[in-house]
């Protein structure tokens, strides 16, 4: 089976958004369903650049703290 971070995982969020919106809809909010689709496309957009950017800022730590220099 192949596999994907959590963070691109739209059932997750789709979860997420479900749960929000009932909460919502408690207090007298309407969210729709295409809000909720809309949401979760976002929330896995943000998501992704997130862990890019987590991965990013780890590989310019680990090479900053590295203890030995890069080979030609």
């Amino acid at each position: 089976m192949e596999t994907k971070s959590w963070w691109k995982s739209k059932t997750l969020f789709g979860a997420a958004i479900t749960l929000g919106a009932f909460v919502a809809m408690y207090f007298g909010l309407d969210v729709s369903l295409d809000e909720q689709t809309q949401m979760v496309d976002l929330l896995v957009e943000i998501g992704t650049a997130a862990g890019a950017l987590v991965g990013t800022v780890l590989v310019i730590v680990g090479r900053i703290k590295a203890n030995r220099k890069l080979a030609k």
